[in-house]
Formats: structure tokens, sequence, C-alpha cells
């Protein structure tokens, strides 16, 4: 299964890896359900998608995906870098129908599960 980002990863100089853009139509293709976003380089795709939905309000679940990541946070607010090619970087909104009892009980099982 190829790499949504063709990470047919060259050299370029001083041991750089040089690595293809992601394409927003290759991960659609392999997530038909959510409505997806692509960019190159991001501060946080959580953070994104925070602000987007709640502008938003997306009736679809919503994957924003980056190349590159600059300012993501990790477990224990830990700080999360990526270089192009390195990781998958990704965050999925996914909207809630229920009463906020219910939600906040899935937000809960979520923390447990992690």
């Amino acid at each position: 299964m190829p790499c949504t980002a063709e990470s047919k990863r060259q050299t370029a100089g001083r041991g750089r890896a040089v690595v293809a853009p992601l394409r927003r139509e290759l991960i659609a293709g392999w997530a038909p359900r959510f409505d997806v976003e692509a960019v190159q380089e991001t501060g946080s795709t959580n953070l994104d998608l925070l602000q987007r939905a709640r502008v938003l309000q997306p009736a679809r679940p919503l994957l924003r995906a980056a190349l590159r990541q600059t300012a993501g946070r990790g477990r224990h607010g830990r700080r999360w870098f990526a270089r192009a090619g390195d990781a998958l970087l990704f965050s999925l909104a996914v909207p809630m129908r229920a009463s906020s009892e219910r939600i906040a009980a899935a937000t809960l099982a979520c923390g447990v599960g992690v």
C-alpha cells in the first residue's frame, strides 16, 4: 500500500530526505467517509481542527493531515515536532450527535483508552 505522501525518499544535499508533497485526493480515496484537508506544514493539526470545528460545526468527520508539524502536542502536554516524512501527522474531528452527558462519557472513555 503506497504512503499518501508518496514518500519515495531521495537524499538531497546534507543528507536530508526529499519527500513528495501530500495529496488530498489520495488520502480522500482511502477515507471516503471523511472530508479531507491536506497541508504541507502546520503548527498543529489538532489545533487547526479545534478552531475549524468551533466555526464550521462539520456534519461529517473531518481529517486534517500535514507533511510537517512544528508545534504539535503529545501526551501530557509534551511538544511534538516532526520533519517531513518522519511520521503520520493527522487529526480527526468527529461530530457527536448526543447529549452532553454522553459526550462527556465518551471523552472519559477515550482518555482511559490511551
